[in-house]
């Protein structure tokens, strides 16, 4: 029997348990919708049964992985950095359930789950790890690492003929609005794509089975996508458990089926994706008779139990178009390799400051406490990985050598 079939087969009385909740919560009581009926729940539930029968499971719905090389065409912000192109490539893994994740290996995109060389000077360059790049540089990288994406031709086609015209984007707070994709589009294909924001949240609750969390919603405002009768979604996130895409999913199917407007093709933009999600998502969009494509940045992640939060670079190298940089990743996390988070507080790692005393450095902190060390344990093992190290693992160190560095070097303070 395969991994899908079992989990079709896995059931959990918890299941019921959120349906009684969700009658206490709904939109009329509140502002807001806490989505204890949300499909995420008993998915993810059967999910964890076949888990915690077979820890592995998870690698039985990849049904087929291909790399290719490509070359991205730079825009002018590297153009003067890097020529005209950005040699690079891509992983294209099938799932059982007929989703596709392509995995993106660029500098930039390599600079959000694994790391970058602080500058172009290799002889001055340190490694620093992904959960320290922090701030706007980190932010320049992944919004640079989508507009490389909108490059693939699988991608590009959607856009810009497959859904033209057809097309919406849902900018999930607050990752999803740092992307800023739709400005990305406008630059590089001249195209406008209506947009809006959603905001969604987690929901503390002790009482749900596992994950001791809710998505918490409000009404999304989809005037602009309602009104152009859409056929394509473009969802901006990134995404660990897979909880809150699928409410959103949920929210979106829900205000398009009231307006008689059918719902086609699905794509979740993950800078961060875990293969965890990607199955419990295109499971539900399964389910709804939706196409769905995952596309994410560097690697597909793991995702801890058992609240399915913290998602760590993993050592599988069919989870990456580049495996010799998963060696980097090892030298640079010692112990830690294939349990510390990519990047800890996903959100504050591209919002704080570098401080010690910022929300991203402190959470850090509390996360290695967990596991017995501390960022000056990642600090001091990462500060070894010198660009020979990264020749050594079979890396050129320009793969991580992101936009971000070149900005920062020529930046002069005052």
């Amino acid at each position: 029997m395969s991994a899908e079939e079992r989990i079709k087969l896995a059931t959990d009385q918890s299941d019921s348990f959120l349906k009684e909740l969700s009658l206490h919560f709904s939109p009329e009581k509140l502002p807001f919708k806490l989505c204890y009926d949300s499909e995420f729940f008993p998915i993810a539930y059967g999910l964890e049964k076949l888990l915690s029968e077979d820890p592995d499971a998870l690698t039985e719905f990849i049904t087929n992985s291909q790399r290719e090389e490509f070359s991205f065409k730079n825009p002018q912000e590297l153009h003067s950095l890097r020529g005209k192109e950005t040699p690079g490539s891509i992983l294209t893994t099938t799932l059982s359930t007929g989703a596709q994740i392509i995995t993106l290996n660029t500098p930039e995109a390599n600079a959000i789950p694994f790391g970058r060389f602080t500058s172009p000077d290799l002889e001055q360059s340190k490694f620093q790890l992904a959960r320290f790049h922090i701030g706007p540089g980190a932010v320049e990288d992944m919004r640079m690492a989508a507009r490389q994406a909108f490059q693939i031709p699988v991608i590009n086609n959607l856009i810009t003929d497959e859904y033209k015209g057809r097309m919406g984007i849902v900018l999930l707070t607050r990752e999803g609005q740092l992307i800023d994709p739709n400005v990305g589009i406008y630059k590089d294909m001249g195209l406008k794509i209506p947009t809006t924001v959603a905001t969604i949240s987690h929901h503390t609750d002790e009482r749900v089975p596992i994950f001791g969390r809710v998505p918490l919603i409000q009404r999304v405002n989809c005037e602009a996508l309602l009104q152009r009768k859409l056929r394509s979604v473009g969802i901006f996130d990134n995404t660990a458990s897979g909880m809150q895409q699928t409410a959103i999913v949920e929210e979106i199917l829900n205000q398009f089926g009231n307006n008689g407007d059918n719902l086609e093709h699905v794509t979740i933009y993950s800078p961060l994706l875990t293969l965890y999600a990607s199955v419990v998502i295109s499971e539900f969009a399964k389910e709804k008779g939706l196409k769905i494509l995952f596309v994410c940045n560097g690697c597909i992640l793991g995702c801890n139990p058992p609240d399915r939060y913290y998602s760590p670079v993993t050592g599988n190298p069919n989870l990456c178009p580049e495996p010799s940089l998963l060696k980097v990743s090892e030298a640079a996390r010692g112990n830690l390799f294939e349990i510390d988070c990519a990047r800890c507080n996903w959100t504050e790692s591209l919002l704080s400051d570098d401080g010690p005393d910022s929300k991203a450095i402190t959470d850090s902190e509390k996360e290695l406490q967990m596991h017995g060390y501390s960022n000056q344990y990642l600090l001091d093992t990462s500060s070894r990985v010198t660009p020979a190290v990264a020749m050594e693992c079979g890396v050129d160190p320009s793969q991580l050598l992101p936009l971000s560095s070149f900005v920062d070097s020529q930046m002069s303070y005052t």
